[in-house]
């Protein structure tokens, strides 16, 4: 006893449409809880990650070279930690702001800053100007306020 349900086309069209309906609201729950959990990541350390940040500025003001460099180090470091606090994949800092660029492209303009990092820290003879330390500091700001941090 074989039983065929025929379906009208009206009928069809319907189930379709409650199908991604449906389908919608679940990938946005998704996104939703997502989103949440990465936040929860940083939320109660809001206020060490911007004490953090007050320190990096306040050795980037002073007069000696060294200590700039070394803010620019820092904020790259603490940069990374966001990230990884956020949960954002990846095996290294290159990877994981690849990743969050595709959401946030401002961040794109992190790389030069991360670059910059590199250079200081992989090659000894790195003569880098005041200006570039500078604006790559100005980089990572923009970047933490684009991520909520700041």
């Amino acid at each position: 006893m074989e039983m065929e349900i025929e379906l009208s086309p009206l009928t069809l069209t319907i189930l379709v449409v409650v199908f991604l309906v449906l389908l919608f609201f679940v990938v946005r729950t998704f996104i939703a809880i997502s989103r949440r959990r990465r936040s929860k990541g940083l939320a109660g350390e809001l206020e060490k990650l911007r004490h953090k940040w007050s320190q990096i500025e306040i050795s980037s003001n002073k007069p000696e070279h060294s200590f700039q460099v070394l803010a620019v180090i820092e904020a790259d470091k603490l940069f990374d930690y966001v990230l990884k606090s956020m949960m954002i994949p990846g095996k290294d800092f290159g990877e994981r702001l690849k990743v969050v660029s595709a959401r946030y492209p401002e961040l794109k303009k992190v790389w030069s800053a991360h670059l910059l990092r590199n250079e200081l820290v992989h090659n000894m003879d790195a003569e880098v100007s005041e200006n570039r330390l500078k604006n790559a500091l100005q980089v990572f700001k923009q970047g933490l306020k684009e991520l909520g941090v700041l």
